[in-house]
């Protein structure tokens, strides 16, 4: 029987056992959840499959899983806060609950601080919980409910997947003939290596692997972008070039391997544009929306940061009106070059959206003269920066739908 993943390779059995109640005995293991191997032989892995499957356990070595990248920063935030949400879990999986990393305030899942995982289908699909007990669930879900109150907020559904690679490294290798000089730019690429895992850490990611000028990495909505210009700026001081990354920004249960290939597409996309050093930002919302944006790296400076702050709603609601993303947009239809009079519009725009009760409140002719040059500088000018824009919108809404 092949395996069910690539279809071409021998499943593993045991001798006395065909593959298919071999799995089944695999996944009736306490320690493996469905949500790490499909249960009742339905999924039925090749030698090389349950390396890959398995390696964290046999390392003993914990990666988080895409619903803990991106359900973190709601994490740190309830920091204190899980206690009673904790025992209502544990008294509703019991034995159907295992530990996934190390951390004392919460040591399972990021995906159990989901409502949407809460529900029988849910459970016995990800947990093997056949039947919940009604009173149970009902208690997790109302504790769950009372902590999203607490923190203020829910987590964010979305996550990215980051890859950034150096521009032209083979023409900047290519240039140092001598042993030397060779040595010298593996020596930065190397530094800069091992400072991409600290930057890395500081904006609640988790390292994929980094090496030489390459690097991969998984990251919250919230903080996804910020990481990408900080490995941008650190690779450009350490080694003296320049580099360009793709985002993929989906949903914590979209097919990993599938938000792969969509950031490594949007890093050939970042590195299409004439002067590389560039960013492409690829949203793929549940819904099935796709929506992408490139621009160089240089033009964004803090701009988008300062826009998705600008979205953000505090105790006075929020100092810009997300609905500027969209009237941007549909102005770019009939105004599509960032010229004169796409600027008079932007400031009209940013005049009629501005919460003027708010104290950052922006100030449009500044505010229209910095989207303006953004936008003079994007492959298609007018309508890319309303792209841009909605991204900054869903960013700071928390990718909310």
């Amino acid at each position: 029987m092949k395996d069910s993943l690539s279809g071409c390779r021998s499943a593993l059995r045991s001798q006395g056992m065909d593959a298919r109640a071999y799995w089944t005995r695999i996944s009736q293991n306490p320690g493996i959840t469905a949500a790490k191997l499909r249960p009742d032989g339905r999924e039925r892995l090749d030698a090389i499959g349950a390396i890959k499957r398995f390696s964290d356990v046999a390392e003993q070595r914990d990666f988080p899983s895409t619903s803990t990248v991106a359900s973190r920063p709601f994490l740190e935030k309830a920091c204190g806060l899980l206690a009673d949400y904790r025992k209502a879990v544990k008294d509703l999986l019991g034995q159907h609950l295992h530990k996934t990393q190390q951390d004392k305030e919460w040591p399972y899942d990021g995906d159990l601080l989901f409502a949407e995982t809460l529900k029988p289908r849910r459970l016995e699909a990800s947990y093997g919980l056949q039947n919940p007990d009604p009173e149970a669930l009902k208690a997790a879900s109302e504790e769950l409910r009372k902590l999203y109150k607490r923190v203020g907020s829910e987590p964010s559904p979305y996550y990215s997947v980051i890859v950034l690679d150096g521009d032209d490294m083979g023409k900047r290798f290519s240039q140092r003939l001598d042993e030397t000089a060779h040595r010298e730019l593996s020596g930065k690429l190397a530094e800069f290596a091992t400072k991409a895992k600290d930057t890395i850490g500081r904006h609640s990611g988790s390292p994929v692997y980094s090496g030489g000028d390459d690097v991969l990495a998984l990251a919250p909505l919230s903080t996804a972008f910020e990481l990408a210009q900080d490995l941008t700026r650190s690779f450009d001081t350490t080694t003296e070039g320049t580099a360009s990354a793709g985002l993929a920004i989906v949903h914590h249960l979209y097919p990993l391997g599938a938000a792969l290939r969509a950031a490594r597409a949007a890093e050939r996309q970042a590195k299409q544009l004439e002067s590389k050093a560039a960013a492409c930002v690829r949203v793929i919302r549940r819904s099935g929306e796709a929506v992408e944006m490139r621009s160089a790296w240089s033009p964004i400076g803090d701009t988008f940061a300062m826009i998705v702050g600008l979205f953000q709603e505090d105790g006075t609601g929020a100092p810009l009106s997300s609905r500027l993303a969209y009237d941007v947009r549909q102005a770019a239809y009939a105004l599509p070059k960032a010229d004169a009079k796409s600027k008079a519009e932007l400031k009209r725009l940013i005049r009629r959206h501005r919460n003027d009760k708010h104290p950052r409140a922006p100030d449009p002719e500044s505010l229209a003269a910095r989207l303006h040059e953004w936008a003079t500088g994007l492959p298609c000018g007018m309508e890319e920066l309303g792209r841009w824009l909605l991204f900054a919108r869903f960013v700071a809404q928390g990718g909310s739908e």
